[in-house]
């Protein structure tokens, strides 16, 4: 009951939020994505294990560059014996800003999570809800007219506490009981287009400019005789293959074009 009237208050807000927004204003972005959680909800010294999950979050249009957002996220994974199965539904402000193409934001989200009962150690019980909060922020990077790439890195609170029994709910915490945890995520951002009439000559907006110059290279290189690698192995061959990804975002520095480079290189 505590998700469902948090998520009726986040809800109720979009009127307000939308008002605020003016004709020039970058519209509204929907996210979806996975994500990482650094550790378990059990996981004490000795016994730490990440947790994966999905993410899905609106932002509502900016007003100087704030958004109100709303973020839904979802971890699931077994660590010490016991499932870990919890809900966050979170809400609070976005704020970003535009270099040349690429977008950066920060944010700062509130809300409450929802965890199974026996998340415990050996499926000892716990309490089921917390408040938590997000600190964090990202970059994206523009796809196209409609999509960019997320990537995302938050600071997560949240305090589940040990309970004595399901008939006896007093709480207690054991030594080492994760309260912080790091978040990852990445995934698409979508965002429809709009009228940019009043803006600026030349001037783009976010991830809705033309698509920027970008090539995807595939690699196969072989060693030519032998390497002696990290002092471990003797007459050893490389054998490498993989995708390059070359994105032309950041201008000319000294007559030269100025590119990001990402690469998956196996060895």
């Amino acid at each position: 009951m505590r998700i469902l009237r948090l998520l009726i208050i986040l809800l109720s807000c979009t009127p307000i939020a939308l008002a605020a927004q003016s004709s020039t204003s970058v519209p509204y972005q929907i996210t979806a994505g996975f994500n990482r959680l650094s550790n378990s909800f059990n996981g004490v010294p000795g016994a730490r294990h990440p947790l994966s999950g999905w993410d899905a979050a609106v932002a509502f249009p900016a007003w100087r560059g704030l958004r109100f957002k709303t973020d839904v996220s979802a971890f699931n994974g077994n660590n010490s014996g016991a499932p870990q199965h919890v809900v966050f539904i979170m809400g609070g402000g976005q704020y970003e800003r535009y270099l040349h193409r690429e977008g950066f934001f920060a944010q700062a989200l509130f809300g409450d999570g929802r965890l199974n009962q026996n998340w415990g150690p050996g499926g000892h019980p716990g309490m089921t809800a917390s408040f938590s909060t997000v600190f964090g922020g990202g970059l994206d990077t523009p796809l196209s007219r409609h999509f960019a790439l997320r990537v995302e890195g938050d600071f997560q609170y949240a305090n589940f506490a040990l309970i004595q029994s399901t008939a006896y709910q007093w709480p207690y915490e054991i030594p080492g009981l994760p309260n912080y945890y790091g978040r990852f995520t990445t995934g698409i951002v979508w965002s429809p287009r709009i009228n940019q009439a009043g803006s600026l000559p030349g001037r783009s907006y976010g991830f809705f400019a033309h698509s920027p110059e970008s090539e995807l290279a595939f690699e196969s290189l072989n060693s030519f005789g032998h390497y002696h690698v990290f002092a471990s192995t003797w007459w050893s061959y490389l054998h490498v293959a993989g995708v390059e990804y070359d994105r032309h975002s950041w201008g000319q520095f000294l007559g030269a074009q100025m590119d990001y480079v990402a690469e998956i290189l196996p060895v």
